[in-house]
């Protein structure tokens, strides 16, 4: 049985997309009928754990074989932020249409940080069109542009630089973004 669960509720597809590191095998569940809008008995839904811990390449098996956000995600922030800060554009489009059907104003649980920290300049434009504050700081002072520095993610720095953002910005240990990114050996950067 393809959708056989082991102890905790969990199909092979499910374990396949959340801890597998093999596209082939999740492609073959999919075709041989495994159902990718399945939940195990704790109410967890594939594509969301797969946006935890998966693959983009799983992401977009799994939303080509027809799986959806789950009606009770928590589409105003967990859905959108987890999509923006792994940069998985194809989720982050479904979580923002179906925030938008909702009425959930998604942006406002979507810092720029996320969209540098997944290095999606797709996912940056659409936060910069809802006026994201480039150059906004988190807890400890950090910008989204230290964020791509530290994460090495050379379109979203260059994506924010030529919007604006304060290169010369300092965190509340005084770091810039050039030395996040020396610091994490991010030389290209």
């Amino acid at each position: 049985d393809v959708d056989a669960r082991e102890f905790r509720g969990r199909t092979p597809l499910f374990l396949a997309t959340n801890g597998g590191d093999d596209l082939e095998t999740v492609e073959r569940l999919i075709a041989g009928g495994s159902d990718v809008t399945d939940r195990t008995v704790r109410g967890e839904e594939i594509l969301l754990s797969t946006r935890y811990y998966g693959d983009p390449a799983f992401i977009d098996a799994l939303l080509d074989a027809g799986a959806r956000l789950a009606d009770d995600d928590e589409l105003g922030g967990r859905a959108v932020f987890l999509a923006a800060s792994n940069g998985f554009e194809r989720v982050f489009a479904l979580a923002v249409e179906e925030a938008g059907l909702r009425g959930i104003p998604w942006w406002e649980e979507v810092p720029m940080h996320a969209a540098a920290r997944g290095g999606s300049v797709l996912i940056g434009e659409a936060l910069l069109e809802r006026e994201a504050d480039i150059d906004g700081k988190d807890m400890y002072g950090i910008t989204a542009l230290q964020v791509a520095a530290e994460h090495g993610q050379l379109r979203s720095v260059e994506f924010l630089l030529r919007n604006g953002a304060d290169i010369e910005a300092t965190s509340r240990m005084g770091l810039t973004a050039f030395h996040f990114a020396t610091e994490n050996g991010h030389d290209d950067v």
